[in-house]
């Protein structure tokens, strides 16, 4: 069943990203802009080279920008300047393909709106979804976007789930991120979509955002931001390691108890188990 709904999200992904594009190009036709100097098109951008010695080596500094060359600084324009001239004088000239808007869009929606159905149906059917279908939001795209990007056979231990999805520890206790010379060592595209599905359970405001908060009062002595870095990582940690521990025993494989508790021997009550997150316990999915 992983295998198809692999198949289905990738297909939807696809979609959904040259879907993406097409109505990129057309937000930025609409904000096509036309030159009263040189009398030519251009499209806006925060960019621009240095007044004083047209130096492309700039760089922006809060409301200013910087020439690194030559050391100028100036208010830039808030549209940018025109690329062929350098005037900063222009006026909307809005423009629009409308073999895209009505032909090329339309189809690219309903191709989209097909697959993820059809990937959604999948994730009904998958052993893990009775749990999650039970969390303030997981919904089936977010769960599916994860399940066809992981292989629980493979991942024999939670911390291995956390590494694959980008949130592990290495052996120094620094967290997994790209390294300058080094083989990206877990799923980018992967993480990401954790960090989607966090920012949905901190939104609808359920088990995993209460939890969230206490994390918050936990490094409640750390900056604001730092603080809710932290506690949003702990979080989303949390929710991989009680889809982990579902699926694995879903499919009758083992589920070791996590190392802070097999090991380190960290107090039984402070372990949440995934059936702790929802308000149907696993007996009562059963029966019925």
């Amino acid at each position: 069943m992983e295998t198809q709904i692999r198949s289905a999200v990738g297909l939807f992904e696809e979609l959904e990203k040259l879907r993406r594009g097409m109505e990129t190009r057309l937000s930025h036709l609409q904000k096509n802009r036309k030159c009263l100097n040189c009398n030519r098109d251009w499209m806006p951008r925060k960019y621009e080279h240095c007044p004083e010695c047209e130096s492309e080596n700039t760089r922006l500094m809060k409301r200013q920008r910087k020439c690194l060359d030559c050391a100028h600084v100036w208010e830039p324009s808030p549209l940018g300047v025109c690329p062929w001239c350098g005037s900063g004088s222009s006026e909307p000239n809005p423009k629009d393909d409308a073999y895209i808007r009505n032909i090329g869009l339309p189809r690219l929606r309903n191709e989209e709106e097909f697959y993820e159905g059809q990937m959604m149906k999948m994730v009904k059917d998958h052993p893990v979804w009775p749990w999650a279908e039970q969390v303030k939001g997981a919904g089936l795209t977010s769960v599916g976007r994860i399940i066809g990007r992981t292989d629980i056979v493979r991942l024999n231990t939670v911390s291995e789930m956390w590494a694959h999805c980008g949130l592990g520890l290495y052996k120094d206790g620094t967290r997994q991120r790209k390294r300058k010379g080094k083989v990206i060592d877990y799923d980018p595209r992967l993480q990401s979509y954790c960090v989607m599905l966090g920012e949905s359970l901190l939104k609808q405001k359920g088990a995993y955002y209460k939890y969230y908060q206490k994390q918050r009062l936990i490094h409640a002595e750390l900056t604001p931001s730092h603080s809710h870095n932290r506690s949003f990582r702990h979080m989303i940690k949390l929710f991989l390691s009680h889809l982990w521990q579902v699926w694995r025993e879903e499919e009758g494989l083992s589920a070791p108890t996590p190392y802070g508790f097999a090991i380190l021997k960290h107090p039984e009550g402070h372990q949440i188990g995934p059936w702790d997150m929802v308000a149907v316990r696993a007996e009562k999915i059963k029966k019925d």
